[in-house]
């Protein structure tokens, strides 16, 4: 009896330790089963995830790399590509009586210009130089210029003088009130300045800057285009002057007298060799053409000038 109630509880505690095994057995595979289900899905959400790193990280550098070439043109100099298309005009600086690059934007300006004979251009170009800025800022002039006409047949030996203007009533006030400064007077007649003729332009469209030591101004007529045209146009042109040009104006005439030109196009350089080279790709090119043929426009003459300022 001893022998057989042992037997049976020995039996008993192998049962329940081949129960204990069994049961670890199948939670093992079970959550095996469940892992090797998940993983499909877990590998999937890695992925993704990577995806959308890797994305994060190429936009990022892409957008760096914008920053720098940005940081980078606009800190090199006035003559930097993206520097370059912004529209910019010459100023006297009456503080330090120097010539100044700076950006206008895309504001209407009138400019006040005299074709005359000048004397003494020594003593003109001076005295430009240093005091009359302050005397002609006084006034509302905002931009100063002075130009010799070297190649221009009968036009050679005179001088082209502007004063720009924010509006035509300012332009009218300022002319009114040079002949009231007396020592702008007293320069005109020491340096022996005799006016020829006096235009009112608008400064239509403009392109890069008014620096350099040569320039050329182009006698136009045509119909009178609209700003967005103008601009358009412009764009083309100086797609081909900016090889060879520092900058371009296109000036419109507002009074201009019995004359039979009707706008100008002004242009500086440090080569005229580069900016006759880029002039003659621009004419030759046929959307140039195109444009002439649809605003009858046509070039009257050219003068070739040298920067006094």
């Amino acid at each position: 009896m001893v022998m057989m109630t042992f037997a049976r509880r020995g039996s008993s505690i192998w049962e329940g330790t081949l129960t204990g095994r069994h049961y670890a057995n199948r939670t093992f595979f079970i959550g095996m089963a469940s892992l090797l289900t998940f993983m499909p899905m877990l590998f999937t959400q890695i992925t993704n995830l990577l995806f959308a790193l890797t994305e994060i990280m190429i936009v990022t550098i892409i957008l760096m790399y914008c920053l720098y070439f940005l940081l980078y043109n606009c800190s090199l100099s006035v003559h930097s590509p993206l520097f370059s298309t912004l529209k910019s005009r010459v100023m006297v600086d009456v503080e330090r009586d120097s010539l100044n690059v700076i950006d206008w934007g895309s504001e209407v300006t009138y400019l006040y210009s005299v074709l005359a004979h000048v004397g003494d251009k020594k003593a003109f170009s001076e005295a430009s130089q240093t005091w009359v800025g302050g005397n002609l800022q006084k006034l509302g002039v905002r931009s100063y210029s002075a130009t010799e006409i070297v190649m221009g047949g009968e036009m050679a030996g005179m001088c082209v003088i502007g004063f720009e203007y924010d509006s035509a009533d300012a332009a009218m006030a300022g002319q009114a009130g040079f002949y009231q400064d007396s020592q702008l007077v007293q320069m005109m007649q020491d340096t022996q300045v005799q006016i020829s003729r006096r235009i009112l332009f608008r400064v239509q469209s403009e392109r890069g800057e008014r620096s350099g030591q040569y320039g050329t101004i182009l006698y136009m007529s045509g119909r009178p285009l609209d700003d967005a045209t103008m601009e358009s146009n412009m764009d083309h042109n100086w797609s081909h002057m900016n090889e060879g040009a520092n900058g371009l104006t296109w000036l419109t005439s507002v009074a201009s007298g019995p004359s039979p030109f009707n706008a100008t196009a002004v242009t500086w350089t440090d080569s005229v060799d580069d900016l006759l080279a880029a002039s003659n790709k621009m004419f030759a090119d046929p959307k140039t053409m195109q444009i002439m043929t649809d605003s009858g426009a046509q070039v009257l003459g050219r003068v070739i000038v040298r920067n006094m300022l």
